[in-house]
């Protein structure tokens, strides 16, 4: 079970970009960080119970922590008997979803495959999830054979969690139509991606907004700035008036 208050995992994109990780390493990542607790970032569960979380066998476990140790995303401290997890740093990133990670009548295979592809997915309709590349493409992508992807992709349209829809593009080399697929995410479980979607894209346009105040504050300042020092210059030619008329006076009275 995963720590209290964690409601979903952060999944980094990119995993895969280097061919040395696998899905299954992704799913073993996200499995180990829901254990995760959100007050303290401390992470130490036994391999038992990262066995018990991902359905994976130990020896297979420890392969993919030594992947992703090899590979810097994650490091991992031993203490006394037990062994800390940390979390390398990152920017970009998936959501996995507590509900999508309990999730019974999909398999781990399944579920790895569907986090490993999340990042190309398009989610600009809502409680979808759309990919438009060929199965070769994103088999390159996410490091995972095309056998595989089709057997995959073939369980989740029968469980009912993938449509397929003949787009109008076509396979310039075999002439094949492209068939987009659309996950259904919402049933998936992964609401929680346009939920903060929804959120990331109003903090940007919050930060566009105190980005757009700040170049006024810039601006007036600026002219701020302009002004005073046209007042201090204006200042310092009436003091020098100032002088030369009392200098003129003087002459008068001396004369």
């Amino acid at each position: 079970m995963s720590e209290p208050g964690l409601q979903h995992i952060q999944l980094p994109n990119d995993m895969t970009k280097d061919k040395k990780l696998t899905p299954n390493d992704l799913w073993v990542y996200i499995c180990i960080k829901s254990f995760l607790n959100g007050k303290t970032k401390e992470c130490y569960p036994s391999l038992k119970k990262i066995s018990e979380k991902s359905s994976l066998s130990i020896p297979t476990i420890r392969i993919s922590i030594d992947a992703l140790e090899a590979e810097n995303w994650i490091s991992v401290k031993k203490v006394g008997r037990a062994q800390r997890y940390y979390f390398t740093p990152y920017k970009n990133f998936e959501i996995c979803s507590v509900s999508f990670l309990n999730k019974k009548d999909i398999s781990v295979k399944e579920k790895a495959y569907l986090m490993a592809s999340q990042q190309f997915m398009y989610k600009d309709v809502k409680g979808y999830g759309k990919i438009s590349y060929f199965n070769e493409d994103l088999a390159e992508r996410i490091n995972l054979s095309e056998t595989k992807i089709a057997k995959y992709d073939q369980s989740l349209i029968d469980k009912g969690y993938l449509s397929l829809v003949r787009s109008g593009a076509k396979d310039l080399e075999s002439g094949i139509y492209l068939n987009q697929k659309f996950f259904k995410l919402d049933e998936l479980g992964q609401a929680i991606v346009f939920t903060l979607g929804k959120h990331e894209k109003e903090i940007k346009e919050h930060d566009i907004l105190l980005s757009e105040h700040q170049e006024k504050i810039d601006t007036y300042e600026k002219s701020a700035s302009w002004l005073l020092e046209k007042v201090l210059s204006q200042e310092k030619e009436l003091e020098e008036l100032r002088k030369l008329v009392n200098n003129k006076n003087e002459q008068i009275i001396n004369l």
